[in-house]
C-alpha cells in the first residue's frame, strides 16, 4: 500500500504542518485520521476491496468517535471537499442493499502529485525571492529582539518589497545618510559621506549574492559582541535599515567571516577606538562598523600576527 510521508501511523491525532498548508487545516485533520484507520485495517487485513483498504462510518459516528470538536455539517463539508479534490474515494461495500453507509479510502497517488506540485511551486518562489533580494537593496522584514537571533524559514518569510529602481536608490541614500548620524556639518563626516558614495556605487555594481541567513549571521555576531562588552545590557533593536547596512557590510567585505572579524575588533577595542575617533554616540552601531570597513586590512594583519605568535609559543613549549 502506497503511503505519503505527510501522514502519520501513530494513534494520537497528529498533524503535519506541510499537509495543513497543502490542503487546509480541517481537511488535513480528517485525512490524517482516515489514514490512521486505514493503517489499522491494513495491519488486520480487514476491508480490502478493489485494490484498496477501506473505512466505513456515518457522519454522526465520525463526530462522536473521531471529531468531537467539529459539527456534523463541518465533517460532511470536509469529506465533500476532499472528494472534490479527488483526495479520497468513496464506495459502498455493505452486505445489506438498504445500508447506505459510505466507505472511504485515500487516493495516495493524487496526494503525492499535489505534494510534488506544491514543492515545485515553493522552490520556484524561493528562487525568485533570492533573485529579488540580490537585486533590491532594502527588502528585509523588520527584525526585533523578540524575533532574533535567526529566522527559521518555516516560521518567517522574506518580504520582498515592491520598489522601482528610483525608489530603491532613494532608500539607499536615506540609509547612507542615516549612517552619518546627526553630525553632517562635521568636516570628517563630509569626507566620510564622499566615501559612502563610492561604496554605494560599488554595492550597486557588485553582484555578490547575500542571503537572509548571511545577514542574520552578522546580526548574531553583533549581538554576541554587544553582550561581551555590556554583559546584561539590553541590545538595540534592528529594523530594515540595520539589516540593509549588514547586507552592505557583507558585500563590501565580500564574506560574512570578515564582517564578523571587523565587528569583534571594534567591540573588543571600543573604549580606545571611541576616544580615538571622537565618536559622539555612546555605543557602537552597525552603521559605524560599515563606515570603518577600511580597517579590515589592519585587523586581518593583527589576527595573522597573533596566530603566528601563538603558534611560535606552542612550538617552544
Amino acid at each position: 500500500m502506497k503511503r505519503s510521508y505527510l501522514l502519520f501511523d501513530e494513534k494520537p491525532l497528529l498533524l503535519d504542518r506541510g499537509l495543513a498548508v497543502l490542503i487546509g487545516l480541517n481537511k488535513a485533520i480528517v485525512l490524517q485520521q482516515l489514514h490512521y484507520w486505514l493503517q489499522i485495517n491494513e495491519r488486520k487485513g480487514h476491508n480490502y476491496y478493489d485494490g484498496h483498504y477501506w473505512v466505513y462510518n456515518t457522519i454522526e459516528n465520525w463526530k462522536t468517535e473521531n471529531f468531537p470538536f467539529f459539527s456534523c455539517d463541518t465533517i460532511r463539508r470536509t469529506f465533500a471537499a476532499l472528494k472534490k479534490k479527488k483526495l479520497i474515494i468513496t464506495g459502498n461495500y455493505n452486505k445489506a442493499g438498504f445500508d447506505k453507509t459510505k466507505w472511504y479510502t485515500i487516493n495516495y497517488k493524487k496526494l503525492e502529485k499535489m505534494q510534488k506540485r506544491f514543492m515545485r511551486n515553493a522552490q520556484r518562489k524561493a528562487a525568485k525571492g533570492r533573485k529579488d533580494v540580490g537585486k533590491l537593496h532594502n527588502t528585509i522584514p523588520e527584525i526585533t529582539p523578540e524575533t532574533s537571533p535567526g529566522i527559521t524559514p518555516d516560521i518567517k518569510t522574506v518580504a520582498v518589497a515592491k520598489a522601482t529602481a528610483e525608489g530603491s536608490a532613494s532608500q539607499n541614500q536615506k540609509e547612507l545618510d542615516g549612517v552619518m548620524g546627526n553630525t553632517r556639518n562635521n568636516p570628517d563626516d563630509v569626507k566620510a559621506r564622499r566615501k559612502s558614495k563610492k561604496w554605494r556605487a560599488t554595492f550597486e555594481a557588485d553582484e555578490t549574492h547575500v542571503t537572509l541567513d548571511d545577514m542574520n549571521a552578522v546580526k548574531t555576531a553583533f549581538d554576541a559582541a554587544w553582550y561581551r562588552l555590556y554583559k546584561n545590557s539590553e541590545r538595540p533593536a534592528w529594523g530594515v535599515k540595520e539589516m540593509g547596512q549588514a547586507k552592505d557590510l557583507i558585500k563590501r567585505l565580500r564574506t560574512v567571516t570578515r564582517a564578523k572579524l571587523l565587528i569583534d575588533y571594534i567591540f573588543d577595542n571600543w573604549p580606545q577606538l571611541k576616544e580615538q575617533w571622537r565618536w559622539k554616540a555612546a555605543d557602537p552601531s552597525i552603521g559605524l562598523i560599515l563606515m570603518k570597513v577600511n580597517l579590515i586590512g589592519e585587523v586581518e594583519t593583527q589576527r595573522v600576527a597573533a596566530e603566528d605568535s601563538a603558534s611560535h609559543r606552542k612550538e617552544w613549549r
